[in-house]
């Protein structure tokens, strides 16, 4: 699963195991603006190539993916292409063939206390030129101006701690989007 923004917000929830009732497209028209006056859209889309060729059928305009490092990693996986016969490099084309953007959100590398950004992030010889390729034509945007704080977060967990009843998850996301869960009993959440 995955999380696309217009507004390409690094947050929110982007992990397997959400109902359909789980999806907010935009606004709520009984309820005015989205939680953070965004519109945002939760799918389950397995690979992020079906979701940009799935979007482009809607629009002409510039498609953003806000996503964080380890699922950019993922993408980078040979194993989860064996269906293409071109593989990564299939879907890579696929993916970014229209005017696609990836956001890219960092981490906090725990063991060495160290930030790694999409530009840092160690990526095998034979991929290391595709990287720099889509850095450098915009496909791939490093977010900036983040809170160093947040980056222990993983959306993985947040999901785990709400459908367990942890109400820990609650401080792990905005207000706004914490009380538009609860309100609309998003991803399984226990009140």
């Amino acid at each position: 699963m995955l999380l696309a923004s217009a507004a390409a917000l690094p947050l929110l929830l982007g992990t397997a195991g959400c109902r359909s009732s789980d999806v907010f497209t935009g606004p709520d028209p009984l309820a005015g603006r989205p939680p953070l006056g965004h519109d945002v859209l939760i799918s389950r889309f397995e690979q992020y190539y079906h979701l940009a060729e799935y979007l482009t059928a809607y629009t002409d305009r510039t498609i953003g993916i806000a996503l964080g490092l380890p699922s950019l990693a993922e993408i980078a996986d040979e194993r989860f292409y064996g269906d293409l016969g071109g593989g990564m490099l299939e879907s890579a084309g696929r993916l970014f063939k229209r005017s696609v953007k990836m956001y890219v959100y960092p981490l906090l590398d725990v063991a060495t206390g160290r930030v790694v950004t999409v530009e840092t992030l160690p990526v095998q010889a034979v991929w290391r030129h595709l990287r720099d390729f889509l850095l450098e034509s915009g496909h791939l945007v490093p977010i900036r101006g983040y809170d160093e704080r947040l980056l222990s977060i993983f959306t993985k967990d947040v999901l785990a701690r709400i459908q367990s009843g942890d109400t820990a998850w609650e401080t792990m996301v905005p207000p706004a989007v914490a009380d538009t869960i609860k309100a609309k009993r998003l991803f399984g959440v226990r009140i």
